[in-house]
């Protein structure tokens, strides 16, 4: 197979799971959730669907506009008198899913990984980075009768998974029809639960420091596609947090989960690979740093999945880090739940800095996306030009591993709104062909000085071609603009809806 391999990053709210196909060959990385109530699906199920937002008679206070000036950050607030979390996002979703929820959304993951492996129904490999509930306690139901695990790869120690979780893979590796036919623990040298500890690994120590170890060598041919010119997965970090004493016995001298995270990059070519860090910390990065010395030009990956889901607590994502990768797109999965605090806004602010030295795209249209993160324990949103994706604005994201990728979501927040008191759905709202009259047009000297203009009173903000449309309530009295960019010019203009 000559096509690109295919990644979609599953929207599971507080998690990691992640799908790469190369023609009928799927692999998985991570697949857990904490918070998957907040997920595209719960929506569907148990939300009204895209039209998420619903106000009160009181203008709310939310904005999703761009704008320069932190100070002016829009804190993402409970909008009139919506308690349901399923239907209002400025509810934190802190109660538990709905009964069920879980097993209707690793079903849903099911169905797509059945799709992609055709009639053999057996995921090439598995590998969970390490062992946080986030990161693999959707395995179990994902992986139901229908479904098979050729390569199940276990990052970190083996005695952190959950008992029943570890009595679920042996039980499913054993007996005379195993639906799991291999599985290998990376915390020790031999791959099995009572072995020995392992050394610390990487890609970039090659054969010459030390031959690999039949584990090693495992796990590798695992996690290799069939065929001629196939992307190449390298494992970049495996137990970060291990050492080596003089007689060369190794022991763990960091138990941190988080540092023993494997770290995955799949590469197809300089310009096109994609790195899947699992919780990777500072001191993983600086395993990685140490092995690979002077050739840190070897490291730089376009596309990356942030590590620990953006957050900035322990050095996951620091600027020295992004330095030497040098992505050009980032992508996020998190949720909104307050106790997770992810992503960090100083994370993704301290990227787009122009002096920050990282280069990250810009959309292809110019037009800002929205994106939601934390800023001192309070969930914001705020528009901007920089490709960085998360989850929780997009759902789903997919997109094939090549230059100049595309990508594709299920779900679109500037498409999100819902005028309650008159059940007017905007949702096919358009821009008159021959406005009947305009009423009045001014230049500004910015798209910034312009939105100031519309202050407390925007509820909404649509990308219309090259043009932004906007709308304005004040006291009964709807007032849609345009925003041409190019001219800097205002207008406003009459709107005819269709139903």
């Amino acid at each position: 197979n000559t096509l690109p391999p295919e990644v979609t990053i599953f929207d599971v709210g507080q998690g990691n799971c992640v799908a790469v196909k190369h023609g009928h060959e799927v692999m998985l990385f991570d697949a857990g959730s904490r918070e998957s109530s907040y997920s595209k699906l719960y929506d569907e199920l148990f939300g009204i669907g895209n039209q998420r937002y619903r106000f009160g008679d009181k203008a709310p206070s939310r904005r999703e506009v761009d704008d320069d000036a932190h100070e002016e950050d829009e804190e993402v607030v409970k909008e009139g008198a919506a308690p349901d979390p399923t239907v209002s996002e400025e509810v934190d979703t802190e109660t538990p899913p709905a009964p069920g929820y879980k097993d209707v959304l690793a079903e849903k993951i099911c169905q797509k990984l059945l799709a992609d492996t055709g009639d053999d129904n057996t995921l090439k490999a598995v590998v969970i980075s390490h062992p946080d509930e986030d990161h693999y306690n959707l395995i179990s139901t994902i992986f139901n009768e229908a479904l098979k695990i050729e390569t199940l790869v276990l990052g970190g120690d083996h005695a952190s998974y959950s008992d029943g979780f570890r009595e679920w893979v042996t039980a499913e590796s054993s007996g005379g029809e195993p639906r799991i036919n291999n599985v290998y623990y990376t915390g020790t040298s031999t791959g099995q639960v009572d072995g020995p500890i392992a050394r610390p690994f990487s890609a970039g120590m090659g054969m010459s420091a030390e031959p690999y170890s039949d584990n090693e060598e495992a796990i590798l041919k695992s996690l290799t596609f069939s065929g001629a010119s196939v992307p190449v997965v390298e494992i970049l970090a495996m137990n970060a947090g291990h050492s080596t004493t003089p007689s060369g016995v190794h022991y763990v001298a960091n138990t941190d989960a988080n540092t023993n995270s494997i770290v995955i990059r799949l590469k197809c070519g300089v310009d096109s690979s994609f790195l899947i860090p699992g919780d990777a910390d500072e001191c993983t990065w600086n395993f990685i740093r140490a092995v690979y010395g002077g050739n840190l030009e070897e490291l730089r990956t376009p596309c990356v999945l942030l590590s620990h889901h953006g957050s900035g607590e322990n050095g996951e994502n620091s600027l020295e880090i992004m330095k030497f990768i040098k992505p050009r797109v980032c992508f996020i999965s998190a949720g909104v739940h307050k106790g997770y605090k992810h992503p960090s806004r100083n994370i993704i602010f301290n990227m787009i800095d122009g002096s920050s030295g990282v280069s990250l795209d810009v959309w292809s249209n110019e037009i800002p996306e929205p994106l939601t993160y934390f800023k001192d324990g309070i969930r914001k949103r705020k528009s901007i030009l920089h490709a960085i994706v998360s989850t929780v604005d997009w759902g789903d994201v997919s997109f094939s591993l090549k230059a100049g990728i595309s990508l594709s979501r299920t779900r679109d927040r500037k498409y999100a709104y819902k005028v309650e008191e008159t059940d007017k759905v905007f949702s096919r709202a358009k821009v008159s062909s021959k406005p009947s009259r305009f009423i009045r047009k001014r230049r500004f000297v910015s798209y910034k000085e312009f939105l100031k203009q519309l202050k407390k009173h925007t509820l909404f903000y649509k990308p219309a071609g090259s043009h932004d449309l906007l709308l304005r309530v004040k006291e009964g009295d709807s007032q849609y603009w345009v925003w041409d960019p190019k001219s800097k010019n205002a207008t406003r203009i009459k709107i005819k809806t269709t139903h």
